[in-house]
């Protein structure tokens, strides 16, 4: 039984005509063409896979590339701590503040709070604080 046998016999012949078919294709000839296909179905497939695969390799090189360097990176605490005046773990305009009260009670003050380097904790070391916390570019105080 052959696919057409539905088709009205005029309205086959119109098609036959209009698209020069001449009838089915042989089935040799078919396997003939599935089978020359398969191959490159097979090669596409393992191509899509090696690309899938590289790409997730590539994608753990880079985590463990990120991993390794943020392990091996000096820690930073050590200059945000000594700028951590007031002990709420962040470095921020109230540690300014902080030391700025501090200095026009007349409390006391540690030499490390000295940030600008010139051998004495005053109010221009509260500025430098302030300075850095609010820039942009986030510089350590130094």
């Amino acid at each position: 039984m052959d696919e057409t046998d539905d088709i009205p016999i005029g309205l086959r012949r119109d098609l036959e005509t209009a698209y020069g078919h001449a009838g089915a294709v042989p089935h040799e000839v078919d396997r003939a063409i599935l089978g020359a296909a398969r191959p490159l179905r097979r090669r596409r497939m393992i191509l899509r896979w090696a690309s899938l695969a590289a790409a997730a390799v590539v994608t753990l090189v880079v985590i463990h590339q990120a991993v390794v360097r943020h392990a091996s990176a000096p820690p930073q605490q050590s200059a945000a701590a000594t700028e951590d005046l007031n002990g709420d773990g962040r470095v921020d305009v109230l540690d300014a503040f902080y030391l700025a009260r501090r200095l026009a009670q007349a409390q006391t003050t540690k030499a490390q709070w000295d940030f600008n380097h010139d051998g004495r904790v005053d109010r221009a070391d509260a500025d430098a604080i302030a300075m850095a916390v609010v820039s942009l570019s986030r510089p350590s105080v130094q």
